[in-house]
């Protein structure tokens, strides 16, 4: 499983986080060699939708960094790209790991 939703009650939004699919292999920041991909959701209760409110791609060194294990993505990728995208740590419910 290489993605995962998640819900964060104190801002009130949802997270996609995902192993970057190599993309933005390119153009990685030095002494990375893989990355995150996040996007950040707020749900419209008048629209009854998702609108995207922020992301971003969080690059990684992957020998330094047990993110994937197995191909399921881990806590601790789950609670640096929250970090990444909020500035804080913050709790969060995990809704679904899925493959895409």
């Amino acid at each position: 499983m290489n993605c995962v939703l998640i819900y964060i009650p104190e801002v009130d939004r949802f997270m996609s986080i995902s192993l970057g699919d190599g993309t933005n292999s390119l153009n990685l920041c030095e002494g990375c060699d893989s990355y995150l991909y996040i996007n950040a959701f707020v749900f419209d209760l008048s629209y009854q939708e998702f609108s995207l409110v922020d992301g971003g791609q969080l690059d990684f060194n992957s020998e330094e960094f047990k993110y994937f294990i197995d191909d399921k993505i881990q806590t601790d990728a789950i609670d640096a790209a929250v970090e990444f995208i909020y500035g804080d740590k913050m709790d969060y419910n995990i809704i679904k790991y899925y493959n895409v």
